[in-house]
């Protein structure tokens, strides 16, 4: 029972750095709320929908549990402090920062209202 204790009380003081916690936890809480997300949609497409809307439902709602699922790993072993998650929430976290700019970019060459 106390090395449980331990180990649950290990994970929580990770040797990550601050930033690293929050950038893990911004990645793993909604991880998981995707995850359930997806389990969901792929459960209520059967119950409310005729059969070709719900092959279109479960392939969305496995691509929202594999993508929460993803996310989620990747939150829990950042926070846990394992230089390849770090490089994989670059990686995750890299076009959201791109796209926005070429965005920004492509509407000012259309000419579009801001």
């Amino acid at each position: 029972h106390q090395n449980d204790m331990l180990s649950l009380r290990c994970m929580f003081l990770s040797d990550a750095p601050s930033g690293c916690k929050l950038i893990a936890f911004l990645l793993a809480v909604p991880g998981g709320i995707l995850f359930i997300i997806g389990i969901l949609f792929c459960a209520g497409s059967h119950a409310v929908s005729p059969i070709g809307f719900a092959v279109l439902g479960n392939a969305i709602g496995i691509v929202f549990v594999l993508g929460g699922l993803f996310s989620a790993i990747v939150g829990v072993e950042l926070w846990n402090g394992h230089k390849w998650a770090a490089v994989m929430a670059i990686l995750m976290t890299l076009p959201t920062v791109i796209f926005p700019i070429y965005l920004l970019f492509k509407l000012d060459e259309l000419g579009e209202p801001y």
